[in-house]
């Protein structure tokens, strides 16, 4: 038995992997609803100041959504250097589920789909960004 070894959690799934880069009709519908619905969540339940500071940078994320628009994994893929900044990205990503569900032609054609974003946050009061 070997130690050490990491399972793929999405083993025998088909996964799509969509970006801000994506450009196919409802594929690109659908990252382009997820993202703003991040970003409206995000812009009200921005992270509180640290030590009286507002907090802002930058948090690559990636979240796999189940057919259903229910998140199955949200993850930090590149550190703001920031802990709470990079937990608030993570809390409002979950806070915005459900998303929708996946089309018919979506569901036959993938059984996960997988999102990478960079939401950047500028300053409190500021809207959430993503790119």
């Amino acid at each position: 038995m070997a130690h050490g070894l990491v399972q793929d959690p999405w083993a025998g799934k088909r996964v799509c992997t969509l970006d801000s880069g994506t450009r196919e009709g409802e594929w690109q519908a659908y990252e382009e609803a997820f993202t703003t619905k991040v970003a409206e969540v995000g812009g009200v339940n921005y992270p509180p100041p640290e030590q009286g500071q507002p907090l802002s940078g930058s948090v690559g994320v990636e979240t796999v959504l189940n057919a259903d628009g229910t998140v199955a994994s949200v993850d930090i893929r590149r550190t703001s250097g920031h802990a709470a900044l990079d937990q608030a990205a993570l809390r409002i990503v979950r806070m915005a589920a459900p998303f929708q569900p996946f089309t018919a032609t979506m569901r036959s054609q993938t059984d996960l789909i997988r999102i990478t974003r960079t939401f950047n946050f500028v300053r409190a009061g500021e809207p959430l960004r993503s790119q």
